[in-house]
């Protein structure tokens, strides 16, 4: 896979959210995608925020990218959206005391160096049937060599 090369990073992040999840949440199974055909609830949509920013270091000739994926929670209520986008936050970027990811990702070929959340979180019910679902929206900018 090269750096620019974004597919394997979104399955990664979708494979990684089916991992570290809840499977049933408010008793109904979770889904996790990349594609959305149904917006039904409870659901979690992976999505490219940007396209891979590479980055040339030249004492040495090391590279890596840089790429922003956004995770939308879909639930019935705002507050249920809130808490599902948390637990996204704590699989994705949430640490030991020592600093190493309590959930590494793991990006086949390739060595994650940093998750990090873009501190956008925020409720989103714009693109939803009014009164039928509600949306916890945050990006997360991955860093990979």
């Amino acid at each position: 896979m090269t750096l620019t090369a974004t597919e394997p990073v979104l399955t990664a992040v979708r494979d990684h959210l089916r991992l570290h999840l809840p499977q049933r949440v408010d008793g109904r199974a979770l889904t996790v995608e990349k594609d959305a055909t149904s917006w039904a609830a409870p659901l979690i949509l992976v999505e490219l925020a940007t396209t891979p920013n590479l980055t040339r270091f030249a004492m040495g000739g090391h590279d890596w990218a840089t790429l922003s994926v956004q995770t939308t929670a879909v639930m019935a209520q705002r507050q249920q959206a809130r808490l599902l986008g948390d637990q996204i936050r704590t699989a994705l970027v949430a640490l030991t005391p020592h600093g190493r990811p309590v959930h590494p990702l793991v990006l086949p070929g390739h060595t994650v160096l940093e998750i990090a959340s873009a501190g956008d979180g925020h409720a989103d019910d714009s693109g939803t049937e009014a009164g039928r679902t509600a949306q916890w929206v945050e990006t997360y900018t991955i860093r990979y060599t």
